[in-house]
């Protein structure tokens, strides 16, 4: 690997890290020049490492800039979705991305959110590392090979509803096949595998291979999670 190289992936690695470091201490996404002044880079080196990012899957930008949209499971723009811990409030990408906060804050949390078919708040308690059971339902409409066609697209289906019934009348208002169901404690789990180490210093969008292991830990072996 070129020294060229391996400053690149430096200069990624910790512009990955203070992204997610400014969602922790503001609530926010860091502009360009958060970052550069944070840093120590030019806007153009900013811009350059975020959008390699980007096509790493690693954050999700406007294209052609730095206008960070998501850091997942944060996002750049106000939500329905909103996770409380202690006096600090971020929105997540997701209902189910909302479980990732306190995941990788390893914090109790209050998550705030709606049911994706009527509209009325829903919350999710997280306490000691378990979440407070209720009858909620997590719902993914979009099959795990479809994710990056349109990761906004399927952020938006991934949500929580009242009942299974909501599924269903959700479904069927918008045209949209029925995917996968989880209760709250499996999609819990699901979290807990997917962003516990999310933080890490080092960490990487994982291979495919790691992708399946995680899902298989999990029993999610069916065809819509197949990567291909």
């Amino acid at each position: 690997m070129s020294q060229e190289v391996i400053s690149r992936n430096q200069i990624d690695n910790r512009l990955r890290r203070q992204v997610y470091q400014h969602f922790i201490d503001t609530g926010r996404a860091p502009t360009v020049l958060d970052l550069a002044t944070k840093l120590d880079l030019t806007a153009e080196d900013i811009k350059r490492s975020c959008q390699r990012l980007s096509e790493q899957q690693s954050l999700l930008v406007k294209p052609g800039g730095c206008d960070i949209w998501m850091a997942m499971p944060f996002s750049g723009a106000p939500t329905p979705h909103r996770v409380k811990i202690g006096d600090k409030e971020w929105y997540a990408v997701s209902a189910w991305d909302a479980l990732g906060i306190p995941v990788m804050m390893k914090s109790d949390a209050l998550i705030q959110t709606v049911c994706g078919d009527c509209g009325r708040p829903l919350e999710i308690e997280i306490s000691r590392n378990k979440v407070a059971e209720s009858s909620h339902l997590f719902h993914f409409a979009v099959p795990v090979r479809d994710w990056w066609d349109n990761i906004l697209y399927t952020s938006s289906t991934m949500s929580l509803f009242d009942s299974d019934a909501h599924i269903s009348n959700w479904c069927s208002k918008h045209g949209v096949e029925k995917g996968v169901v989880m209760t709250l404690s499996d999609g819990w789990k699901f979290a807990l595998a997917w962003f516990e180490d999310r933080l890490d210093p080092d960490w990487r969008w994982r291979s495919s291979g790691e992708i399946r292991e995680i899902f298989a830990s999990l029993g999610l072996t069916d065809e819509f999670w197949r990567m291909t």
